[in-house]
């Protein structure tokens, strides 16, 4: 809640992994919206979600840097 959302676009294939959806870069575009956050809710999601801290390897997530195109075509 009171959370900031802005229309996003990434480039990649988005995969349906059962309950979680999983995405690889590459050709293609994921349509989705970027959420700007403070480390300490980052730090907190990593713990909800078994993600290593800090988007290191290991857990059940693994946090990546990627270029995203805005809604307005900023990227």
């Amino acid at each position: 809640a009171g959370l900031t959302r802005h229309p996003a676009t990434a480039r990649g294939v988005l995969h349906d992994f059962g309950p979680y959806p999983g995405m690889v870069l590459g050709e293609g575009r994921v349509v989705g919206e970027i959420v700007p956050l403070d480390p300490a809710r980052l730090a907190a999601l990593d713990a909800l979600e078994q993600a290593a801290p800090f988007g290191a390897p290991g857990g059940a997530y693994r946090r990546t840097v990627v270029t995203v195109t805005l809604g307005d075509g900023s990227n």
